[in-house]
Parts: C-alpha cells; sequence; structure tokens
C-alpha cells in the first residue's frame, strides 16, 4: 500500500489522502476491469493461502466486520500481491444514505498452460511446473486441472488451488492421485448401492421366506425386511432383533 504520508513529508504529494486513496481505487479497479485477459485464468487460493490474506487483510483494517471469502484474481496491473476490494451492496435503506460495504480480501493467483507445463503467480512468485509424468494439465470453466491421460471423463480431473501449485509438482501429484481414488471410490459406492436395490426389488419375499426356513426360520416369528446380493435379513416380531440367511433358491415343492 502507498505511504501518502511519507511522500507529503517528502515534497512528492499534495491535497487529502482520503481523496488520494479514492482515486487510486478507481484506477485499480478500472484496470481490473480492462486488463486482457492474454490466456490467464485465475486460481483459487487454498486453505493456507486464505488465512494468510484473510489474517493480512483483518490487520490493515481491523475496524471492519464485514468480510467476505478472499479470492484470487487474474493478471492485473495493481503493484501489489494482495489487496481489499470495497463491493458496495446499496444502502441500508430508502431513507438511509450510508451504504452497505462488504470488504473481499485478493490476492494474485492466476497462471496459463499447456498440455505439459504449467505458469503461474502466486501472491508475488512465479512458478514453472511440468506436468508428471502419465499425467496432462487442462483448463475448463472451473480452472486448470491435472488428470491422467487415460482418463477422459471430466469428473477425474482434479483442479489445482494455489497450496497444489505453491507444493511443487509432488504436491500437484498427489493431490489429483488422491481425487483419482476418491471418484473411484464414489463410483464403486454407487454401483454397490444400485445392485443393492435392484436385489431388493427383485427378490419375492415368499422365496426369500422358503429359503430361510429351509434354514431354520420360524415364519411365524419373523418378518422379511430387505435382501442384499447374498443374505435376506428378517425381523423378530417382539425383540425387534434382525437374523440373516444366505439365499438359498428352494423350490415350491420342497416347501409346501
Amino acid at each position: 500500500m502507498t505511504d501518502y504520508s511519507r511522500l507529503r513529508k517528502a515534497g512528492l504529494f499534495s491535497g487529502t489522502i482520503k481523496d488520494a486513496t479514492a482515486k487510486r481505487r478507481h484506477r485499480d479497479k478500472l484496470a481490473l476491469a480492462t486488463a486482457p485477459d492474454g490466456g490467464y485464468v485465475a486460481i483459487p487460493l487454498g486453505t493456507a493461502d486464505s488465512a494468510r490474506v484473510n489474517s493480512l487483510a483483518r490487520a490493515e483494517r481491523p475496524r471492519v466486520q464485514r468480510w467476505i471469502g478472499a479470492r484470487g484474481l487474474r493478471p492485473r496491473t495493481s503493484p501489489t500481491s494482495w489487496g481489499i476490494t470495497e463491493i458496495n451492496c446499496g444502502r441500508y435503506s430508502s431513507r438511509c444514505t450510508f451504504r452497505v460495504i462488504d470488504y473481499e480480501p485478493w490476492v494474485a493467483s492466476y497462471g496459463y498452460t499447456t498440455a505439459t507445463r504449467l505458469i503461474a503467480t502466486i501472491w508475488d512468485t512465479r512458478y514453472s511446473h511440468r506436468a508428471p509424468r502419465g499425467w496432462v494439465f487442462g483448463r475448463d470453466d472451473l480452472g486448470i486441472y491435472i488428470v491422467r491421460v487415460r482418463k477422459t471423463r471430466a469428473v477425474y480431473r482434479y483442479h489445482l488451488t494455489s497450496d497444489d501449485i505453491r507444493g511443487g509438482v509432488a504436491a500437484i501429484h498427489a493431490a489429483g492421485i488422491r481425487h483419482e481414488t476418491g471418484q473411484r471410490a464414489a463410483k464403486r459406492a454407487a454401483i454397490a448401492a444400485r445392485r443393492l436395490a435392484e436385489a431388493i426389488a427383485r427378490r419375492d419375499p415368499n422365496a426369500a421366506f422358503d429359503s430361510a426356513i429351509a434354514q431354520g426360520l420360524d415364519p411365524d416369528l419373523y418378518m422379511f425386511m430387505y435382501s442384499t446380493e447374498r443374505r435376506d435379513y428378517f425381523k423378530h416380531v417382539e425383540t425387534r432383533e434382525y437374523v440373516n440367511f444366505p439365499k438359498a433358491e428352494v423350490s415350491s415343492h420342497a416347501s409346501e
């Protein structure tokens, strides 16, 4: 942030500091709105960077209460690597002239990518990372991602944060593997849930009772509840305790 008091003492500044800071904010906002994209994309802040800029912002303006979440910005002409954006939310009411202002900390966090190379700037440091073997970088509406070469589905794309990029190629690779593993586990869980639902829908209660009776179930004391792929489950009518038996196909003649 510019030290206007020091500039005034040096004879390099005239006027009020309030007007100077207002003009500076206006120029910065104009620069943010008109700066060319140039192929860059904003990179979301990680947990560590969000905590760091939030701490800096609150120290800068300790009296402010209306803070909103920090975010990363695309390349801008602002001379600093972080700052605070004031968002005008309108007046408190039609009879009140005071404005509601939200304060949003921001950090310079942006980059561009090819399939094999990632160039990014986080805070005031520039990073250049090469994609791990068997992985590629990419860009979509959600930002910059890394994905295994043979994975074509969008769910396997891991979108990078500023913390990942500052951690280096090893951190990026590890994050991509964790995301891929989580997606595989979610896929397996969804398949298991679907198979369970299909097994419940297909199982005939009479067939379940025939199978369980052949294995010692007293049909007068239990009610059929549900089936999985391999077992039938019954609940005691009084104690509400569950018992289960392996599925076994029993002919109708054997049950009579």
